[in-house]
């Protein structure tokens, strides 16, 4: 009887340990499909956007064309300084469009995150100026 209880506990702790060994790696690779798949959802709703900023920045770099920003001094560094903003956010954009190829969706989401930064950045001190050049 005591062999039989013996066996029988030990057939227990062998499960639960198995349990315990291969249940986290299992809900580990569940849990990395999901949040792979998250990434791939946040990284198209981040491109959209930054199509539309991308377009708000053209509107108003055409606007500035439009009243010769170049004129007034203080304009002109606040428009330099937005384009650089923007060639800095370059290096951003190329690494998510080469990471969403190979579909690193991490990757790719923290870079367009990153460039979009930069848009954000630009279109911020585009704004500054376009207030400036209306002021004059």
């Amino acid at each position: 009887m005591y062999l039989v209880k013996t066996i029988f506990m030990m057939k227990e702790l062998t499960i639960i340990f198995l349990f315990i060994w291969i249940m986290p790696s299992i809900y580990a690779q569940n849990q990395t499909q999901k949040d792979d798949n998250s990434y791939e959802k946040n990284y198209y709703h981040k491109i959209k956007i930054i199509s539309q900023t991308e377009s708000i920045i053209k509107v108003i770099v055409e606007e500035l064309k439009e009243n010769h920003f170049e004129k007034n001094e203080q304009v002109k560094s606040l428009v330099t300084e937005a384009f650089k903003a923007l060639f800095k956010g370059e290096k951003f954009q190329k690494q998510y469009l080469q990471d969403a190829k190979v579909q690193k969706w991490k990757n790719a989401f923290f870079n367009a995150e990153a460039y979009w930064q930069q848009q954000v950045k630009a279109a911020d001190l585009l704004l500054q100026a376009k207030k400036i050049l209306k002021a004059d």
